[in-house]
């Protein structure tokens, strides 16, 4: 392993992994209360009340716009779907902080990311309580929550999981949107290659950023500890003790 664990060079192991292991259960206890947020987003808005309000002139004409763009950007979007996801966006929209020519817009990134319609359909929602739990703007939002699902080779039904996750420990940690960003592009194809969690990814990058290490540092030096374990087939808690025996200094990185 050599220089590849240095990373966690000046960490007690046991301290590391009992950290890890607490902000774990911090984020699997709080993500039902995010779950029963979700899920009652727009449950208060009813067609009828969608129906009476409507959207004014200057928002719809922006928002049909956004919707031709769908259209013509999602090769899979069929006349149902379009309805689908047009209602989809009206509804966030009045029961968010994002108007409906927003999600469209949220939806119109998703398309471009290769996402399907119904992929849109599935993560959407979660995207934009991620969006407002951390203060971007949906486009971000739609970069990173999309490529943490992709790079956990997660299907869509799942993206409130990794929304929850990240909303976690963005607020349990020194983590944030950015930091999150930097290192997971770096780390999730591999963890997920060697079946580790999201959890546990999400876990070990914020005991990291509690102790200032930067996002940078931690991807690459996480990447090449998992990509070790990959080529030696070294289990995790054997990676942990070599971890604890080295000496190399993090300024080599």
């Amino acid at each position: 392993m050599r220089s590849n664990i240095s990373i966690f060079a000046t960490f007690d192991v046991a301290s590391f992994e009992k950290s890890s292991q607490t902000m774990q259960r911090r984020m699997r206890g709080a993500a039902k209360n995010l779950q029963s947020v979700g899920r009652n987003l727009s449950l208060s808005i009813t067609a009828p009340i969608i129906a009476g309000l409507g959207l004014a002139a200057k928002e719809f004409a922006d928002f049909d716009q956004t919707m031709q763009t769908l259209k013509a950007v999602t090769p899979d979007l069929n006349e149902n779907n379009f309805l689908v996801l047009s209602e989809l966006a009206k509804e966030l929209g009045i029961s968010t902080r994002f108007t409906a020519d927003e999600v469209g817009n949220l939806m119109v990134n998703y398309s471009k990311l290769g996402f399907s319609s119904y992929e849109i359909n599935e993560i959407t929602k979660s995207t934009l309580m991620l969006a407002n739990a951390t203060g971007s703007d949906l486009a971000e939002a739609a970069t990173v929550a999309g490529g943490t699902l992709r790079g956990f080779g997660l299907e869509a039904t799942e993206m409130e999981r990794v929304t929850n996750v990240m909303a976690m420990a963005f607020t349990n940690s020194a983590l944030d949107l950015e930091k999150w960003k930097v290192s997971v592009s770096k780390v999730a194809p591999i963890a997920n290659v060697l079946g580790i969690s999201i959890e546990e990814v999400a876990a070990m990058f914020g005991v990291l950023a509690d102790a200032n290490v930067e996002a940078s540092i931690i991807g690459t030096s996480m990447r090449k500890i998992f990509l070790d374990l990959a080529s030696s087939g070294m289990s995790y808690e054997e990676a942990m003790a070599r971890i604890g025996a080295s000496s190399v200094d993090l300024a080599e990185k």
